[in-house]
């Protein structure tokens, strides 16, 4: 099978938490893997939270897992790396979608990047988050946040179909599309890039994927504020991003799921988790659908 004809599935870290050595190398003929910035970033911050308490010994342990995992993601999933600030400069240099755009081996990230990573980007994130989620949230109308808080919080069904026919309208997907078109244009003067006339993020883009993903944030925590840390939401909130320009993602988190599967209703075919009692990849069907 060659690359072209292959599915491009995004990889999430709790696969490579999950799955037995060697088992992704197994499923690269019939699987592209996209490693993106937020697998590198979760990788690297593995259990960051201990490290302050930990001796010298554990510390040398904990590097060591962290260096199997990027091991494994390098020698297991084809080691093509796409990171955050390439994917937009693509789109706004080329105006179009960053699938097609230049990635990078592992070896071009620096060791610096993987060993020494400052506690001040955990901080970032946590902030991030919270003022992206906090204005989606604002920004919902009175009727929406109704309609979302009447939803039983033991009903997800409920509440992922009910997101599904928001996203189904137009009119919403215009919204997101204007939304994000004035953030890339604010980010384009920011990094001095000359945007093309021509201009028009669709929604195979990793920029509407982004505006998307923080739609449906806002709209989960107003239903059910997760119990995640902060950090942990906005990782989810770029794997559901990259979802865009992929086919389809392969995770080992529920919650991840559950979003993707209201976000991606075309991609539902290609959404993947890991079934450790039969050792085998599957289509991923939510408990409440059975």
């Amino acid at each position: 099978m060659s690359s072209q004809t292959k599915p491009l599935i995004v990889l999430d870290k709790s696969v490579l938490q999950g799955v037995p050595r060697g088992f992704l190398a197994n499923l690269v003929d019939c699987f592209e893997f996209l490693l993106t910035e937020a697998l590198r970033y979760e990788l690297n911050t593995y259990e960051q939270v201990k490290r302050q308490g930990m001796s010298a010994n554990d510390v040398a342990e904990l590097n060591h897992k962290i260096e199997l995992y990027f091991g494994r993601a390098k020698d297991e999933c084809g080691d093509s790396w796409l990171l955050d600030d390439a994917a937009l400069q693509w789109e706004v240099k080329n105006a179009q979608s960053a699938r097609t755009a230049t990635r990078c081996p592992l070896s071009d990230i620096t060791l610096e990047e993987i060993s020494e990573l400052r506690w001040a980007e955990l901080l970032a994130y946590d902030e991030q988050l919270e003022r992206l989620v906090q204005e989606a949230c604002i920004a919902l109308s009175a009727k929406v946040v109704k309609q979302i808080r009447i939803i039983q919080d033991n009903n997800p069904r409920s509440f992922y179909e009910w997101v599904s026919g928001q996203l189904a309208q137009s009119e919403l997907i215009d919204d997101i599309m204007e939304m994000v078109t004035s953030s890339v244009r604010k980010y384009a003067k920011r990094q001095n890039l000359e945007m093309p006339n021509n201009f028009r993020p669709d929604q195979s883009w990793h920029v509407f994927g982004i505006g998307l993903a923080t739609q449906c944030l806002a709209y989960r925590e107003t239903w059910k504020p997760t119990t995640k840390k902060l950090a942990n939401q906005f990782l989810d909130m770029v794997y559901l991003a990259y979802v865009a320009i992929a086919d389809g993602l392969f995770s080992c988190d529920k919650d991840l799921l559950g979003l993707a599967w209201a976000m991606w209703p075309e991609k539902r075919p290609t959404l993947y988790t890991y079934d450790s009692a039969k050792v085998e990849i599957m289509v991923y069907t939510p408990k409440w659908m059975s």
